[in-house]
């Protein structure tokens, strides 16, 4: 009984590192994408590594200022695609 608790501890310990190995990756790469500006992408990584890791609260705060950008940024592009009476591009913005 003792080597089966053993066992299912080292495991445990296991999936969480790799769990959290996978949330530090996916969130590097979202700042990465944030700096450069490339907000969907950042949103992207970001929900990543919320889904791996969803108690880390630097994770979801990131998340959602990364959303606030993204929205801004989709707007600001709609709204000067619609300045230039482009209104496809401005509606798929």
């Amino acid at each position: 009984m003792k080597a089966f608790l053993w066992k299912a501890a080292v495991l445990v310990l296991v999936v969480g590192a790799v769990a959290g190995c996978a949330a530090g990756r996916s969130f590097s790469k979202a700042e990465q994408a944030a700096r450069a500006g490339d907000w969907d992408a950042a949103v992207t990584y970001y929900e990543q590594a919320v889904e791996a890791n969803p108690d880390e609260a630097t994770y979801r705060i990131a998340l959602d200022r990364a959303k606030i950008a993204a929205s801004r940024a989709h707007l600001e592009k709609a709204v000067a695609l619609e300045a230039k009476d482009e209104l496809e591009g401005a509606s798929a913005a």
